[in-house]
């Protein structure tokens, strides 16, 4: 699979697993870095995820 574009959305099953990954309590700290990149989330920031989807 080739790079995505840094504008592009990931695919929605993508998004949608990196999602439950995040929202996993037992979740490794290597699994969490992975989904946020996943989604594009920066969750060294404390944002909350609603404030970063536009």
């Amino acid at each position: 699979m080739t790079a995505m574009a840094a504008n592009q959305k990931p695919p929605a099953d993508m998004a949608a697993l990196a999602v439950s990954i995040l929202k996993s309590s037992d979740a490794s700290p290597e699994m969490r870095e992975w989904a946020s990149d996943a989604i594009g989330i920066q969750n060294d920031i404390g944002m909350p995820a609603k404030s970063v989807q536009q």
